[in-house]
């Protein structure tokens, strides 16, 4: 059964709008018989957006039966998402060679190789992607991420820089460039960068967090925590920005509540489990367990018993001592 382009670019339309439920709801009937390759394609992009990985390759491995090197790339994906690294490196591979032209398997290549530690390997597929596409920021930016995780920061700042150039509108490149600037032991200029970037109309907790963590590197530690405190205002979602706060002020002894930015998303959201677990979670972390098993106590109370608020109450009542009611609660 093929399917027209025009329903398969509607109900992509309707994924990439943030329904993948809706979209799958209107993919699935059609393309249960299909041996349509882009809708074969769509259903395994789906099921990765639904997080079914099983079924994502399921769908791919269909799609890319007869070599299309775009359902093969996608392939490689689903596969490195679930720990299947050979295979993952494998059908990049067998992409690349369908078509050699594209840079995105060498790029995929590069990433996959970086995450497993094997930086040669990284790098020789990046720099053969930079190669086929120089003015690819996607693969400048893979390359200058890649020498940074190498251990080769200088070269990195250099790469990300000519990225930057490539595409300046592209403000999300500053990031990269940022950690790398700060990694490389030139945090100033990081800040530069991120400040550059805000002006620019980048507007991310990302940026706000990186550049605090470079304000740290600085000494800078009360421009930092105003940062971390401005992070955790505007993007109160963003919980690495609460726990990176807590670690600022705990480690370096500043005065004031390290967990007041918890305390105050656990207000806003007060029966949101995933918020009180973050907070018991942090204060674990930095050994505040009377404090923990407290803060879990309310969180079951205002937002249920999930598992892990009752791990989290059970850790903290045993490491302060109360070793009766830990075990009550495993």
């Amino acid at each position: 059964m093929t399917i027209s382009p025009a329903t398969l670019g509607a109900i992509h339309a309707r994924f990439a709008r943030g329904d993948p439920a809706g979209a799958w709801g209107e993919l699935e009937p059609l393309v249960r018989s299909s041996t349509d390759p882009k809708a074969l394609q769509l259903a395994g992009m789906i099921r990765r957006g639904l997080g079914d990985l099983s079924g994502a390759r399921d769908w791919l491995e269909r799609a890319s039966a007869g070599g299309d090197g775009e359902a093969l790339n996608m392939l490689g994906n689903v596969l490195g998402d679930l720990g299947e690294f050979a295979a993952a490196d494998a059908a990049f591979a067998r992409a690349g060679a369908a078509t050699p032209g594209d840079p995105n398997p060498l790029i995929n290549r590069g990433r996959l190789a970086s995450r497993r530690g094997r930086h040669e390997e990284a790098l020789a597929h990046l720099n053969r992607a930079v190669a086929l596409a120089p003015r690819s920021v996607v693969a400048s930016v893979a390359l200058g991420n890649a020498l940074r995780t190498s251990g080769d920061a200088e070269a990195a700042v250099t790469e990300l820089t000519r990225a930057r150039d490539l595409e300046p509108a592209r403000t999300s490149t500053a990031l990269h460039l940022g950690v790398t600037l700060t990694a490389a032991e030139r945090p100033a200029e990081a800040i530069a960068v991120y400040d550059a970037a805000e002006r620019a109309g980048e507007r991310s907790p990302e940026l706000s967090h990186n550049r605090a963590a470079a304000r740290v590197a600085l000494g800078e530690l009360d421009a930092a925590e105003a940062d971390y405190d401005r992070l955790t205002a505007t993007f109160p979602g963003y919980l690495q920005g609460h726990n990176e706060r807590a670690r600022l002020i705990q480690e370096y002894g500043r005065n004031g509540d390290p967990f007041a930015s918890f305390a105050a998303l656990a207000r806003q959201y007060p029966r949101e489990a995933t918020v009180w677990e973050a907070w018991t979670q942090a204060q674990i972390g930095f050994r505040r367990h009377a404090d923990a098993a407290e803060t879990a106590a309310r969180g079951i109370a205002a937002a249920g018993a999930s598992p892990a608020l009752r791990l989290a109450q059970a850790i903290g009542q045993a490491e302060s001592g109360k070793l009766a009611d830990a075990s009550a609660g495993f």
